[in-house]
């Protein structure tokens, strides 16, 4: 592969939020193909904006045969919350992984941790009757399972820390907090 093929407007193995414009430096390319989640989208010419969402392959050749491939997602859907399990062990599952950014800026997974009550209660505040006993988070499945005891009507969990995002910069579309009814857990939206 020679450095000339050097295709911008994304990287490898990016996802973002945003359309896509693909442009070379190079007057050497022969060819460009970019599929659209594998399927072939015709005629396609550098300048030409990429908007829907999909995974996206751009494979670029050079007339000497050199092929560059990049490989790239765009999602501008924000991810999602439910809320399951009974009274005293909800759980809040997010439609996909999520992100937060560090000082920098960039987006930083949530890991998986098992958090004991002290470390629970730095990181989510809890209101009301009850108490927060423990909060076991699951990056792989993307849920927070928390354990609650001595709950009453109108009590509140919330995450306290960063704003979430999805891997491609989509803010989460609502706070991580959940109020208790009195029979069961639900998601407060704001």
């Amino acid at each position: 592969m020679t450095q000339h093929l050097l295709l911008k407007g994304t990287t490898d193995k990016a996802a973002t939020n945003q359309n896509v414009t693909l442009t070379s430096d190079s007057a050497d390319i022969a060819s460009v193909t970019v599929k659209k989640d594998n399927t072939l989208i015709l005629n396609y010419q550098f300048g030409t904006v990429l908007s829907e969402q999909g995974v996206y392959e751009v494979t670029a050749t050079d007339f000497a045969g050199n092929k560059q491939t990049i490989t790239f997602e765009i999602d501008k859907t924000a991810p999602a919350l439910t809320i399951s399990g009974d009274a005293s062990s909800p759980v809040i599952t997010a439609s996909e992984a999520l992100f937060y950014k560090n000082a920098a800026g960039e987006l930083v997974p949530i890991q998986s941790a098992n958090l004991d009550q002290t470390q629970a209660n730095a990181l989510f505040k809890y209101t009301g009757a009850g108490t927060l006993k423990s909060v076991t988070l699951n990056a792989d499945n993307h849920t927070w399972t928390f354990a609650t005891e001595n709950i009453a009507a109108n009590d509140t969990v919330e995450y306290k820390d960063e704003v979430l995002y999805d891997k491609a910069g989509n803010r989460l579309a609502q706070s991580v907090k959940a109020t208790y009814d009195g029979t069961k857990w639900n998601l407060v939206t704001q």
